[in-house]
C-alpha cells in the first residue's frame, strides 16, 4: 500500500456573470459581494481539514474565494487551473448566440469546434493535466497529504472525468458553487494516470467508491 493524497476541489463562488448566466472563461471578475456569507457552511468543513498546500486559479474569483475559505493561508496561483476560454462568447448568454451557425455547431461538437479566439477543447485539457500534475509531482515530492485547488466548473468538471472512480463523461458531471470535491486515493497510482479510490461530494454524505 502506497502513500495516500486527499486533493479537494473547489469552485469559486458567483460572480455577476454567473448569475446572469453568462460565458464567463478568462473574464477576470471579482465575486459578488456578500459571496462570504453565502460560502460560510463551505468555509466551516475547510476550517475542520488541515491543509498542506492551497492552489488556485490566478483569476480574482478564484483567488477571493481561497482568501474566504482560508484566510490564514497564502495560495499558490495556477494559470494552468483557468476555466475554458470561451473567446469571442465571454461575456455573451445564450440568446446572444444562439442563431450563430458557429455557435450552433460548438455546441453539438464542442470537443472539435473553436469559439471564435478561443480555446480548442484539447488545448483545454492539455493545460488542465499540465497543472494537476505539477500539484501531484509537488505533493509527492514534499509528503504532503491534502491539498485544496479552488478553481472552475470546467476544471473540475475534466479532472472528475479523468481521475474520479466512477466513469462520467464531462458532461455527465456537475461542479457545484459551495460544495468540495475530495478525491483519495495511492499518490503514485494517480501520478502514473490512474484513477483515485474514493470520492467524497461535501457537504453531502454521498461517497462513492471505486
Amino acid at each position: 500500500m502506497g502513500r495516500s493524497i486527499c486533493v479537494v476541489l473547489i469552485r469559486h463562488g458567483l460572480t455577476s456573470f454567473n448569475k446572469e448566466k453568462r460565458y464567463l472563461g478568462h473574464k477576470n471578475l471579482s465575486l459578488l459581494a456578500g459571496e462570504q456569507s453565502s460560502l460560510e457552511p463551505l468555509k466551516v468543513m475547510c476550517a475542520k481539514m488541515k491543509v498542506d498546500q492551497l492552489y488556485s486559479s490566478d483569476l480574482n474569483r478564484c483567488l477571493e474565494t481561497s482568501l474566504i475559505l482560508y484566510p490564514d493561508q497564502k495560495p499558490k496561483p495556477l494559470p494552468a487551473l483557468r476555466e475554458y476560454d470561451f473567446g469571442d462568447w465571454e461575456g455573451k448568454q445564450y440568446n446572444d448566440l444562439a442563431a450563430l451557425p458557429h455557435y450552433q455547431a460548438w455546441i453539438t461538437n464542442p470537443s472539435e469546434v473553436v469559439p471564435p479566439n478561443g480555446e480548442a477543447f484539447h488545448d483545454f485539457t492539455d493545460r488542465i493535466e499540465q497543472g494537476f500534475k505539477e500539484v501531484l509531482n509537488e505533493a509527492s515530492k514534499n509528503e504532503y497529504s491534502t491539498v485544496v485547488c479552488v478553481t472552475h466548473g470546467g476544471v473540475i468538471r475534466y479532472l472528475l472525468s479523468t481521475y474520479a472512480p466512477n466513469t462520467k463523461s464531462f458532461n455527465e458531471w456537475s461542479a457545484d458553487i459551495g460544495k468540495a470535491y475530495k478525491l483519495t486515493g495511492d499518490i503514485e497510482d494517480v501520478r502514473r494516470g490512474e484513477p483515485f479510490s474514493l470520492l467524497q461530494v461535501v457537504p453531502s454524505v454521498e461517497k462513492t467508491n471505486g
